[in-house]
This record gives structure tokens, C-alpha cells and sequence, in this order.
């Protein structure tokens, strides 16, 4: 009678794991589709940074659900700290040239991708000094009603000589 319950017990198994929904596959076109809404957001923030306009910046953080960013090696647990952190740098400069050299966009599931990034930024400080950085991002977005949001973010750069 025992192999009866066995045979029972994997027959229930195999029901109940082809019962479970299994995750959307992506088609490609839907991929594609994920890819050019993020990269038009991204280019969107750029002019937005470029102008540094931190106000339109910002807009393009999740408001509700913002996760953290790290800038550099810094942590900031929540979208205010970071905003207010960026916020701040862009007061202390005159102007600067952000320009994407290279931009990868991976479409993880409908409502959220992956984007990273190299810029080559160009920034005047209020006091005259320029920088020439560098610049990195990972940025994690979600598809909200609105449109795509940066839930998470990693930003690094280095000097260049």
C-alpha cells in the first residue's frame, strides 16, 4: 500500500507544480519595446542634467518606493537624502556637459529594467574649476502608470587625466 501513497504523493506534486503560474517570457518585441521607453527616460534625464535642473531631475526617481542609491560609496536610504544630495552639487556648479558614450538597457520583466551606463561629464564649478570625470551608472527602473522610475541607483566617477 505504501508505493500507492508514493505514487499519489508525486502525482499531486506534478499537478500542483503545472498548476503555478510560470514568470511572462519576454518576446522580443516586447523587449525592444521596454528598451527604447527606458533609453527615451534616460535621455530625457540628461537634458535635465545637463541643464542642471535638479527640480526635472528628480522627477525621474520613484516618489513611493524609492529603494537607495549609492553615489560613489555613500548610501542614501531614501529619495529625499539623495535628491537633496544631488540638489546640492548642482547648485555648486556654473555648468556642465554630460555626454553618454556608451548605454545598456536590459528589460529584467515588464515593469522593470536595467540601465547602465559610461559619460564623459565636463563640469565648471562656480568658482571657475573644471572637471572632466568619468562618470557610471546602474540604475534599476520600474514601470509605474506615469511612465518608467528609477527605484534604485549607483553612480561612480573618476578624474580624468
Amino acid at each position: 500500500m505504501k508505493p500507492v501513497y508514493f505514487l499519489l504523493f508525486v502525482f499531486g506534486m506534478l499537478i500542483f507544480a503545472g498548476c503555478q503560474d510560470k514568470p511572462h517570457q519576454l518576446t522580443i518585441v516586447e523587449k525592444k519595446e521596454i528598451q527604447k521607453e527606458v533609453q527615451d527616460k534616460y535621455d530625457q534625464m540628461m537634458k535635465a542634467i545637463n541643464k542642471l535642473d535638479a527640480r526635472a531631475w528628480s522627477e525621474y526617481m520613484r516618489k513611493d518606493g524609492f529603494i537607495s542609491a549609492f553615489l560613489g560609496t555613500e548610501y542614501y536610504g531614501t529619495r529625499k537624502d539623495y535628491v537633496e544630495v544631488i540638489t546640492k552639487s548642482f547648485a555648486e556648479r556654473d555648468k556642465q556637459k554630460v555626454e553618454p558614450k556608451t548605454v545598456q538597457v536590459t528589460a529584467l520583466s515588464m515593469e522593470h529594467a536595467l540601465l547602465t551606463s559610461q559619460e564623459e561629464a565636463e563640469i565648471r564649478l562656480n568658482s571657475g574649476e573644471v572637471l572632466k570625470v568619468l562618470h557610471v551608472y546602474t540604475l534599476i527602473w520600474k514601470k509605474e502608470i506615469d511612465g518608467w522610475k528609477i527605484i534604485h541607483a549607483h553612480e561612480a566617477w573618476e578624474d580624468i587625466k
